[in-house]
């Protein structure tokens, strides 16, 4: 799976691209003539599990599958420390004030380490009964997923102190976003097909929209696997990525949280995206299994009520230009998630019960009324059954 991840900061044009075990920056340098540059970050051997920006865009950390965590300065691409951890990880994020960097894991645990001080240990703030999926920091809140269909709202740093659970999706949770443009929501996509909207300062659900139609059987509904969401326009656009579709869903999402389809604006890919995220011009990025065109940039204009996108070409972007080649993208062939995975499995072992029950039933031999009626059939008298009276009252 290519995870992509976009330059937080609206002053710089940079997007970072993993790839198996292969980290690839791009980004745009000032000049006299806008250039592009290509660097290649070393992390380890195994594939890069998550990734992700600091608030200011001056860091980056990234984590591999052989539980390496190694943070860069994006200012020179230095590293600035690189640390093994106890457990995979599956979500990374920085604090706010870039102090630390906290990391989630698969045995359902979030630590935190300095970013500053590389040797110091690490300290465990919150864990679940589950996998914790994604993760996100939003209004002083740590806000976590997990597969056990909950979202956790958490106090930061005393994340003992559990703000709420936000309950409601009936699959895994995949991912978790936070709209820039409305600080105080929440949008959680799941398993079960839909994505819900939530009020983390109200601490109630706003909206729920459905993606994919149950079509009598649990197998048709499509996972939610991505979610994309505009920096700059409100309403907001949301861009959502059902699992194996080619097709990516479009909806605008307004600041009473309610969700509106934009059919007109949906995006047709040639193959199931890998992952897909907007820069801060709402330029859609799109990475996505084609030999040919294995990087894929929209850009997106909205009027009133109406949205569409338009597709940029090589000489439309530096960027695009620079990071659209196979060689980039080929390590990710392999590595995808598999949903399925976090799907539980539902089997009924009663028929295998009854089953076993006959054949142990069956080892015991014949019962003792068929002992009876074998010993009728041989002409022997059967025994004499004697019936005793009742005792006296006294």
């Amino acid at each position: 799976m290519a995870l992509l991840c976009l330059q937080p900061s609206p002053s710089r044009d940079c997007i970072v691209v993993a790839c198996g075990e292969t980290v690839t920056v791009a980004e745009t340098t000032s000049g006299p003539e806008l250039s592009t540059v290509c660097r290649h970050l070393s992390i380890s051997r195994s594939p890069v599990v998550c990734l992700g920006f600091s608030p200011s865009g001056q860091l980056l950390a990234v984590c591999a599958d052989d539980k390496a965590l190694k943070i860069w300065r994006t200012q020179d691409w230095e590293p600035v420390g690189q640390r093994v951890i106890p457990k995979r990880a599956t979500a990374v994020q920085f604090t706010h004030d870039e102090q630390y960097v906290l990391v989630a894991d698969k045995t359902g645990e979030v630590a935190r380490y300095s970013t500053a001080d590389v040797s110091a240990p690490g300290s465990v703030l919150l864990g679940h009964s589950s996998i914790i999926v994604d993760m996100v920091l939003c209004k002083g809140l740590v806000i976590t997923c997990d597969r056990d269909e909950k979202v956790r709202a958490s106090n930061y740093p005393n994340c003992y102190n559990i703000n709420r659970f936000y309950l409601g999706h009936t699959d895994f949770i995949s991912v978790l976003r936070c709209p820039k443009q409305f600080s105080a929501m929440v949008l959680s996509g799941s398993g079960d097909g839909s994505f819900k909207v939530w009020d983390v300062e109200q601490r109630r659900l706003l909206h729920t929209e459905v993606c994919a139609v149950e079509e009598g059987e649990e197998e048709d509904v499509k996972a939610v696997t991505q979610l994309a969401l505009s920096h700059t326009t409100i309403p907001v656009m949301v861009v959502v990525a059902l699992e194996e579709s080619p097709e990516l869903l479009t909806y605008l999402l307004y600041e009473s949280g309610h969700t509106t389809p934009c059919p007109e604006a949906n995006i047709i890919l040639s193959q199931p995206p890998w992952s897909c995220a907007f820069d801060w011009s709402d330029r859609l990025w799109v990475t996505l299994p084609c030999e040919t065109h294995p990087l894929e940039c929209y850009a997106l204009s909205v009027n009133v009520g109406q949205c569409q996108f338009t597709k940029l070409f090589h000489e439309d972007s530096p960027v695009l230009g620079a990071l659209c080649k196979w060689d980039i993208f080929k390590g990710a062939v392999g590595n995808e998630m598999d949903w399925n995975s976090l799907r539980k499995q539902a089997f009924d072992n009663v028929e295998m019960y009854m089953a076993q029950k006959d054949e142990r039933m069956g080892k015991k031999g014949p019962s003792p009324g068929g002992a009876l009626e074998q010993v009728e059939e041989d002409g022997a008298k059967p025994p004499k059954i004697v019936k005793l009276d009742p005792l006296p009252e006294s």
